[in-house]
């Protein structure tokens, strides 16, 4: 299960991972930010191009 903290700011969803706090993503909707923190997951767990640094905010 992957645990994640999320907020509401203006007109965006903001959320990060509890297991990699520093990393952070954003979406229109609730939906769309949980997408975006699981291809975070994946990207950090994986060995992807965001686990040697940190990872910006998808475009709104």
């Amino acid at each position: 299960m992957i645990e994640f903290v999320c907020w509401r700011e203006e007109d965006a969803w903001l959320g990060c991972l509890r297991e990699f706090p520093d990393h952070w993503t954003q979406g229109e909707t609730l939906d769309d930010l949980n997408a975006h923190l699981k291809d975070l997951h994946a990207d950090l767990t994986e060995g992807g191009p965001d686990s040697r640094q940190g990872h910006r905010p998808h475009d709104r």
